[in-house]
């Protein structure tokens, strides 16, 4: 970490680019966290409602099923947005959809070619550049608090060995780098109107409609691995809570919540 440049985030450049109410309103920041969503769980209580969790460099950064996300310090975006939506549990994996739609809505302003591999990979010339990690606090029948995790590979140098074949950054495929703080204001404002959306079935068959539109695997053959099983079929859609369904072989629909998808062909 000692010989990385630290050219640190300009939180008031971030929200000098703000066209939001209350996400990123109030922010917490630290060079240095384990990660910005346990962070973010663990003070949910007294953070405000939209608080955004920022950090250079994550000691224990992770995705789904705990795994480990890589990140450059002060090249990349590590951050977490603290919500209080009081909604049954059934909904909260709409602010995943959510947090997918606007990543790729913004990223979509540099690279045509980026699309969200279902549940949560945010894709440009098929190679991932973003993560999305959802947590979820719930009390008796109501999710009082949900962290929405943002990985973002913002000026991180070209991949190598394994990696450069799956993973890139923006400023790789670009050629040049990009500020992040324009980066970040930019998926605030987006996350904030997609997840007005989320709030009734209305608004979220057009949140749908907009993944649906930026879906990598719709309408592909994949193989889903969940847990010990395996599946094969053609993407046929995703259901009112963004569950993906496959028809198999058998021409049997099957829905998944989660799982492991790859491309057959």
């Amino acid at each position: 970490m000692s010989n990385i440049p630290k050219n640190k985030l300009n939180l008031q450049l971030i929200q000098d680019n703000l066209t939001t109410h209350y996400i990123g309103q109030s922010f917490y920041y630290r060079e240095e966290m384990d990660s910005t969503n346990k962070f973010a769980k663990g003070g949910a209580e007294s953070l405000k409602d939209g608080c955004v969790v920022l950090c250079e460099e994550q000691t224990a950064g992770h995705g789904r099923k705990n795994r480990y996300w890589f990140s450059i310090p002060y090249k990349s975006v590590c951050m977490s947005v603290i919500l209080k939506p009081n909604i049954l549990p059934v909904k909260a994996p709409r602010f995943t959809i959510a947090a997918a739609v606007s990543l790729c809505e913004v990223i979509s302003e540099f690279f045509d070619d980026c699309y969200i591999k279902w549940p949560n990979d945010i894709l440009i010339n098929n190679k991932k550049i973003s993560g999305i990690l959802l947590d979820c606090t719930i009390e008796g029948n109501v999710v009082k608090y949900v962290t929405v995790g943002m990985g973002i590979n913002v000026n991180t140098p070209c991949f190598e060995n394994e990696l450069k074949e799956i993973a890139t950054s923006l400023s790789c495929e670009k050629g040049t780098e990009f500020s992040r703080e324009h980066i970040i204001a930019k998926i605030l404002n987006s996350l904030e109107q997609n997840i007005e959306l989320v709030y009734s079935d209305i608004g979220f068959k057009i949140l749908m409609q907009k993944y649906r539109e930026k879906s990598y695997v719709l309408g592909k053959v994949v193989r889903i691995i969940e847990a010990d099983t395996e599946t094969e079929g053609e993407v046929h859609g995703f259901d009112e809570h963004g569950q993906i369904q496959i028809i198999t072989r058998f021409g049997n629909i099957v829905t998944f919540n989660s799982g492991d998808v790859s491309l057959r062909y």
